[in-house]
């Protein structure tokens, strides 16, 4: 499925796509662990509510990266709102697979909390590429 993403229009142009969303998703997720770090250890909150924050955080610049940087055609340029929405809505569907993952893995598996949040996010990382490239940002 997603060498169809890759071939679909022009492919060193999406493959150009892909490079900078493979660093804007690196930069954001070192922002996101680095939030929920922080929450967790020095202002002790209970680690699904820092993942919560970190994530509604991370989303945030994540998607004003993407719309300035990363992707050149947007379905909905001239309905940034209905854009922003389905952007949110596609985030939280993926975010409550990151927080189910990272809570089964953490809880059940014994697995340390960043390293969880390192798996689940590597999933969601290529789900959330397919969605976006799909449903916003390709004609």
């Amino acid at each position: 499925m997603f060498s169809k993403i890759i071939k679909k229009s022009n492919t060193s142009y999406n493959l150009k796509e892909f490079s900078r969303y493979i660093i804007v998703s690196a930069s954001v997720f070192f922002l996101d662990v680095a939030l929920l770090f922080t929450l967790t250890e020095i202002l002790n909150l209970f680690y699904l509510m820092s993942g919560l924050i970190s994530i509604l955080i991370a989303f945030s610049v994540n998607y004003f990266l993407n719309i300035r940087w990363v992707f050149k055609n947007r379905k909905y340029f001239h309905k940034p709102l209905f854009e922003y929405f389905i952007m949110i809505l596609i985030s939280i569907i993926v975010s409550g697979f990151n927080v189910l993952g990272m809570w089964l893995l953490t809880e059940f598996l014994n697995v340390y909390y960043v390293l969880s949040k390192t798996i689940i996010s590597l999933i969601t990382f290529i789900i959330k590429f397919i969605l976006r490239k799909n449903i916003l940002f390709s004609f």
